[in-house]
C-alpha cells in the first residue's frame, strides 16, 4: 500500500466539486474511479455527455486518497491526488475554461500542487515491472543510441521515420 499523506474521500470530493460539472465514478471492478467533466455539445463526449479527463483512486478499494502515486503489491500502477491536480491544471474544459481554480483547491488541499518529482519515479518502477531484463537492456540501448547525421536527414534537418541507428 501507499506510504505518505493522505486526505479523506469527503474532502477530495470536495474539491471535485469546485466545479459543479464534474463527475466522479468510482469503479466495482479495477482500481481506478473515472473523472469526467459533463459536456453534452462537446463532440469528444460519450452518449451520455461525459468528457473523461483522467482515473484516479477508486473508494472501493483505497479508504483514503494518497497524495503520492504509488504501485500496488500487484503491480498496478495507481495516481495519487497530487498528479492528479497538476496534470489537470494545464486542461481546459469544453467552455474554453480551465477545469479546476487552483486557489480553490489550495484552500481545500493545501499541498495539492506540492513540488514531488516522485511520479515519474513510480511510473518507471511500474514499467520496469512489466518487462523482462532482456527487454529492459533492448531499451536502454534503443534509448542510448546514436543517429548517423545524413541519413534519413532532409535538408532542413527534419527527421524522416526511416532513420538509421549505430550502436
Amino acid at each position: 500500500m501507499a506510504a505518505g499523506r493522505s486526505i479523506s474521500w469527503g474532502v477530495f470530493k470536495d474539491a471535485l466539486r469546485t466545479n459543479p460539472k464534474i463527475r466522479f465514478f468510482p469503479s466495482k471492478t479495477t482500481l481506478g474511479a473515472m473523472v469526467y467533466i459533463y459536456a453534452p455539445q462537446n463532440e469528444d463526449s460519450d452518449e451520455r455527455g461525459l468528457w473523461e479527463i483522467m482515473a484516479v483512486q477508486s473508494p472501493t478499494f483505497f479508504n483514503e486518497v494518497y497524495f503520492q502515486d504509488f504501485v500496488t503489491e500487484a503491480g498496478k500502477w495507481v495516481r495519487g491526488y497530487n498528479s492528479f491536480f497538476k496534470r489537470c491544471l494545464g486542461m481546459e474544459g469544453p467552455d474554453g475554461k480551465p477545469i479546476f481554480d487552483p486557489e480553490k483547491i489550495k484552500k481545500l488541499i493545501p499541498d495539492a500542487y506540492n513540488a514531488w518529482r516522485g511520479s515519474k519515479e513510480v511510473k518507471d518502477k511500474w514499467f520496469e515491472s512489466l518487462v523482462t531484463p532482456e527487454q529492459r537492456i533492448a531499451l536502454k540501448l534503443r534509448a542510448a543510441s546514436k543517429r548517423i547525421a545524413g541519413y534519413g536527414d532532409p535538408i532542413g534537418g527534419k527527421r524522416e521515420t526511416n532513420t538509421t541507428y549505430t550502436f
